[in-house]
C-alpha cells in the first residue's frame, strides 16, 4: 500500500512538472518567434535603406510596412501570452476549449473554428469543440466529420510533412468537396494537425480567416496555437492517467482488502475446524464414557480429564480470537504437547495411542510447531470420527536437519484418488497440505481400502533459524 501511494504522488509530481515544461516550451517559443519576427524585420529594413538614390538627394525609406510588422508581431505575442494562460487556467475542460475558440476566432476574424479527433486510424473522427461567429450557420455534429472523412489520411501525410494546410484556391480541391464548401460559403480552409504524445490525435481547422495572411510570421503563429491546443490536451490525458491510475490503486487495495478478509476467514474456519474440533470431539468421548462407566473412581477422573479438555477449548477460543498461538505449544514445545495430547486421548480407552520423540528437550520456530501440531490434531480427529481404528503411531523424529512426523492408523483407510479428486470431500487433505506448504514442507501419505493410512511430514530446519534449545 505504502508503494501505491508514492507511486500516486510520483505520478501527481511528474504531472505538474510535465505541465510546467509545456509552459515553459510555449513562452520559449513565442519569445523566439518574436525575436526572429524582429531580426527578419530589421534585416529588411537595411536592405531597404541600402537603395539609396545618388547622393545629392536623400535616402527614401518606406518604413510603414516595418512598422506594421513590428506592431503585428507584438499583438501576435500579446495574444499568445494571454492565450497561453488561459489555457492553463482551471475550470472545465469542454468549456475552456470552445471559449478558447471563441476567442480565437474572434482574433482571426474566421466564421467558424473547430477541432474534431481522430482516435483511431480509419475510425470516423468526433468533433466535439466549435464557435462559429454570429449570424454563420451552425453545422451539426457529424456534418463536417462526414464532409472530411474521405480526405483525413491524406491530409495527415501533408500535415505531418507541412504542418499546416491552406486551402486558399479551392478549385484544387475534389468536386464534391468544392459544391459542399460552397453551399456554407467556405472561401479558404485552413486545417492545422493537434498531437498528444507525439501521437496524432486531431485537426484544428478554420474557416474564412480574413485577418490573417500565411507569411512566415502568420504560418509561425498559428503553429504555435495548434501547439498550445495540444500541450492542453495532453495535459488533460495526463490527468485522466491519473485519475484512473488512483482509481486502480484504489481497486488494488479494495482488493487486497478483500484477500486479507478472505484469508483471515479461512484461517479461522482452519483454526475452528482443526483446533477446537478435536477437543470437541474428546469431550464427546469422555462424555459417552462417562454414562457407561459405573467405576466411581474411573468416573472420578475421566470427569477431572473432560473438565481439562473444555478448559484447553475455551482457552483455545481465546487464542483464536486473539490470534495467538496455541498455549500448550508455548508453554512445553511440540513434542510435549503432542505427548499431553496423546495421553488425553488415551484416558478414553477408546483408541490406542503410541507416541514417542527424540525432540522433547528442543523448540523450533513458533509457526513450525503449531502447524505440525494442528496436522497431527486433524490426523487425531478425523482417525477417530472416519477410520474406525483402534490404534494410533505417532513419532516425531530429527535426523541432522530433517523434523520428520509419522503418523499411521490401523483404521479403514481410503481411496486416496477419489479423495483428491472430489472437492466436496471436506476441508481436511486440502488444509494439511496448504498448511505443511507455508512452512516449506513436504507431506506423503498413502492409504488403502481396508489398510489403514500411513502419512510422513518433513520440514528442512535452517540453522539458527527454527531451532532453539529449551533451557
Amino acid at each position: 500500500m505504502n508503494n501505491l501511494h508514492y507511486d500516486l504522488l510520483t505520478k501527481v509530481d511528474d504531472a505538474c512538472i510535465r505541465q510546467e515544461d509545456i509552459i515553459i516550451g510555449m513562452l520559449l517559443f513565442a519569445v523566439i518567434s518574436f525575436l526572429v519576427m524582429i531580426w527578419l524585420t530589421y534585416v529588411k529594413f537595411r536592405k531597404t535603406k541600402a537603395k539609396r538614390l545618388p547622393l545629392p538627394l536623400k535616402p527614401i525609406v518606406d518604413s510603414s510596412s516595418s512598422y506594421q510588422e513590428i506592431v503585428r508581431s507584438l499583438r501576435n505575442q500579446d495574444f499568445l501570452v494571454n492565450f497561453a494562460n488561459y489555457l492553463n487556467s482551471s475550470g472545465n475542460f469542454t468549456e475552456k476549449i470552445n471559449k478558447a475558440l471563441h476567442i480565437l476566432g474572434r482574433y482571426l476574424l474566421a466564421d467558424r473554428i473547430y477541432i474534431f479527433e481522430d482516435f483511431e486510424h480509419g475510425k470516423m473522427a468526433h468533433h466535439t469543440f466549435r464557435w462559429c461567429k454570429e449570424n454563420i450557420e451552425p453545422e451539426t455534429e457529424k456534418y463536417r466529420q462526414l464532409l472530411y472523412k474521405p480526405y483525413l489520411e491524406e491530409w495527415k501525410v501533408q500535415l505531418v510533412k507541412d504542418g499546416i494546410i491552406h486551402f486558399s484556391d479551392m478549385s484544387a480541391l475534389p468536386d464534391a468537396l468544392q459544391k459542399a464548401l460552397h453551399a456554407k460559403e467556405i472561401n479558404s480552409l485552413i486545417i492545422l494537425p493537434l498531437y498528444v504524445y507525439n501521437d496524432f490525435y486531431g485537426f484544428l481547422g478554420l474557416d474564412n480567416s480574413a485577418s490573417h495572411s500565411l507569411d512566415d510570421m502568420g504560418i509561425g503563429f498559428l503553429k504555435t496555437i495548434s501547439l498550445m491546443l495540444s500541450g492542453a490536451f495532453e495535459r488533460l490525458f495526463y490527468i485522466e492517467e491519473i485519475k484512473n491510475s488512483e482509481k486502480e490503486a484504489r481497486r488494488q487495495i479494495l482488493s487486497a482488502i478483500i484477500q486479507a478478509e478472505e484469508k483471515e476467514r479461512g484461517r479461522l474456519a482452519r483454526d475452528l475446524h482443526d483446533g477446537l474440533g478435536p477437543l470437541l470431539s474428546s469431550i464427546k468421548l469422555y462424555a459417552k464414557v462417562l454414562g457407561t462407566t459405573p467405576d466411581h473412581e474411573k468416573r472420578k477422573e475421566l470427569l477431572h480429564t473432560t473438565m481439562e479438555v473444555i478448559n484447553e477449548s475455551m482457552m483455545l477460543i481465546k487464542e483464536i480470537s486473539n490470534n495467538l498461538s496455541p498455549h500448550v505449544l508455548d508453554d512445553f514445545g511440540l513434542a510435549s504437547a503432542i505427548q499431553s495430547f496423546c495421553k488425553k486421548i488415551s484416558l478414553t480407552k477408546e483408541i490406542e495411542i503410541k507416541f514417542d520423540s527424540n525432540v522433547f528437550d528442543q523448540r523450533f520456530e513458533t509457526n513450525l510447531e503449531m502447524v505440525l501440531f494442528r496436522i497431527l490434531k486433524e490426523l487425531v480427529n478425523n482417525t477417530m470420527k472416519h477410520a474406525l481404528a483402534t490404534r494410533i503411531e505417532i513419532f516425531l523424529l530429527r535426523t541432522e536437519n530433517m523434523l520428520s512426523l509419522i503418523y499411521s492408523d490401523n483404521g479403514i483407510g481410503f481411496d486416496i484418488k477419489r479423495v483428491l479428486d472430489d472437492k466436496l470431500s471436506g476441508m481436511g487433505i486440502s488444509n494439511m497440505v496448504n498448511r505443511i506448504s507455508s512452512i516449506n514442507g513436504r507431506l506423503m501419505f498413502d492409504s488403502q481400502t481396508g489398510k489403514g493410512i500411513q502419512m510422513k511430514m518433513e520440514v528442512e530446519l535452517k540453522t539458527g533459524a527454527n531451532h532453539k534449545e529449551l533451557p
